[in-house]
């Protein structure tokens, strides 16, 4: 697959309905980053977002052994109500 781990991401999404669950440790790979440090996941984090892709608790809340859920913008309800204002 190719492009950018988000947009990787992103399609992988699109492929299994719109959600997954994932180690936190599977997106330090997928940016071939070596630290679970502040500056990555914010990093990742925004990357995600810039795709449509969200993540559950935010990667700010989360120790890299956890488990977060990726979800596409448009599975959540609260986003859609932000969205059309």
């Amino acid at each position: 697959m190719e492009g950018t781990a988000e947009l990787q991401i992103r399609r992988y999404l699109d492929e299994q309905g719109g959600l997954v669950k994932v180690p936190a440790y599977h997106l330090l790979t997928s940016w071939r980053a070596e630290r679970f440090d502040e500056e990555n996941r914010r990093d990742i984090e925004h990357a995600l977002a810039r795709v449509g892709v969200y993540c559950e608790p935010s990667l700010a809340r989360v120790r890299e052994t956890k488990q977060v859920t990726l979800f596409l913008s448009e599975r959540d309800p609260s986003r859609r109500k932000q969205r059309r204002g």
